[in-house]
């Protein structure tokens, strides 16, 4: 057996293979790769690697991107603890709900919690600053 590159096995079928390179990339790797189109390699038709450089998004488009991968990276940070007030945190970056007060997003938030309750068993619901605050919870 030959192997390719990407150091999976030539002539194993490309879905199979983009499937098992991405199971090797960490959740930082593959956040990075949506703040850029810049990559090492791409993966032709051929089931081959290339090189390929093809430039950084538009500064606008990066900001939107950026603070989506913050949002995204902060919720899966919280979701490993039970962190709520990390979670909050998250809720606070998104686009949305910055154009909300403070007060009014810890309220929303804590309807949002609320109404989802009985799926987060593993949550430190009644440690939280952000519940405890809230008239809503």
């Amino acid at each position: 057996m030959r192997t390719g590159p990407d150091g999976g096995v030539s002539g194993t079928p490309t879905e199979r293979r983009v499937d098992e390179l991405l199971d090797r990339m960490t959740v930082a790797e593959k956040a990075a790769q949506l703040g850029s189109v810049n990559a090492d390699r791409i993966l032709t038709e051929d089931g081959e690697l290339r090189p390929l450089s093809a430039g950084g998004f538009p500064r606008p488009v990066r900001s939107l991107l950026s603070t989506h991968v913050d949002t995204i990276e902060t919720v899966i940070e919280a979701s490993r603890d039970g962190d709520v007030d990390r979670a909050f945190q998250a809720f606070l970056l998104d686009p949305q709900v910055r154009t909300l007060q403070t007060e009014a997003a810890r309220e929303l938030f804590a309807e949002l919690v609320a109404a989802e309750e009985r799926y987060l068993d593993d949550w430190a619901l009644d440690d939280a600053e952000a519940l405890a605050a809230a008239d809503a919870y």
